[in-house]
């Protein structure tokens, strides 16, 4: 962290320009810590998951629990109606088939309770059981 005392800009601006460009570093959360981020989204779903038009798990390791965690995501986005859904991305958040078997009732009801979806992001999962891929297309 950076420490200035009052007044001093000049420190402040020298950090900023020797982290500019820097990724920020990598976020480690544990499982407990992923499953209070998912009962919280559970909540938000349910107060304003209608009017939700872009859903974003880029990278969020959803799948190191998939019992607990994908399949309370999946009943929290089926029971929200998102009707306004466009995009949701569950890109690189480690599913694996068991991650996606999970998730698919909700995936599949998605046409029904989400009729503006345009892109689901599934890439860099680990998916490989073609069967459940074949369900969702």
């Amino acid at each position: 962290g950076l420490v200035c005392p009052p007044g001093s800009f000049e420190a402040y601006r020298d950090f900023v320009a020797q982290h500019r460009g820097r990724p920020p570093p990598p976020l480690v959360v544990g499982s407990a810590g992923l499953r209070l981020v998912v009962a919280a989204l559970a909540s938000l779903l349910g107060t304003r998951g209608g009017r939700l038009a872009a859903l974003d798990f880029g990278g969020v390791p959803l799948g190191v629990e998939p019992d607990a965690l994908c399949a309370r995501l999946g009943a929290s986005l089926r029971d929200c109606r998102p009707k306004a859904l466009r995009w949701l991305g569950l890109g690189g958040c480690r599913l694996g088939d068991r991650g996606l078997g999970m998730l698919l009732p909700c995936l599949v009801s998605l046409d029904n309770l989400s009729p503006s979806l345009e892109s689901l992001v599934l890439a860099s999962n680990g998916l490989s059981d073609l069967r459940l891929l074949d369900v969702l297309l």
